[in-house]
């Protein structure tokens, strides 16, 4: 009994999800990009919570280090110029399958990443505060590169933070006249 009700709940979850997913696919391909704030938004905390982060925003780049964790600041800039033209009609009669999702770099590259369902979920179980697995990393590879050129634009060439597993943290950053090293907590 209480496994068909949970498959049951279950069920009417993935259903609620689909139909998130049509109507973001919808609003995509009609051109209506206004509406796409909240998929741009779960992009931005999927890559938060696949990087891991600190409390301060900044996401991680390297926890391989057994005492020490370091972490940049990353700026997610949309970009919709790679959208369609708006539709104003309830039908369509182009339809993408996919929904292209964009981020603009400093220096004006855009990096894309290409939606589809599966992928669409892998980001929302992200957002519930999924951790990914080693079957994820190997089949989500298109994603993997995305969070990559998105870790390329953050602010390790200016500045890093360095949190040892103790919770001290430090700022290393790049002036004029060299690198700097503050201790901040």
């Amino acid at each position: 009994m209480i496994v068909r009700v949970h498959s049951i709940e279950e069920g009417g979850a993935k259903e609620e999800l689909y139909g998130r997913y049509l109507q973001d696919l919808f609003w995509y391909n009609s051109g209506k990009y206004k509406n796409l704030g909240s998929l741009y938004g779960m992009v931005e905390k999927a890559v938060t919570q696949w990087c891991g982060s600190d409390g301060d925003g900044n996401l991680c780049l390297d926890n391989r280090q057994n005492e020490f964790y370091l972490y940049e600041k990353v700026k997610f800039e949309p970009s919709i110029h790679h959208i369609p033209s708006p539709v104003e009609a309830d039908e369509l009669q182009r339809f993408i399958p996919t929904v292209l999702v964009a981020f603009e770099d400093p220096s004006g590259d855009v990096i894309k990443l290409d939606i589809d369902y599966s992928l669409y979920q892998l980001l929302y179980k992200l957002n519930q505060g999924y951790i990914q697995t080693a079957n994820d990393r190997n089949n989500y590879a298109d994603f993997i590169s995305f969070v990559n050129r998105m870790l390329q634009t953050g602010s390790l060439t200016k500045n890093i933070v360095v949190r040892s597993e103790h919770g001290k943290k430090a700022v290393v950053s790049r002036g004029m006249f060299g690198y700097k090293f503050k201790v901040v907590e």
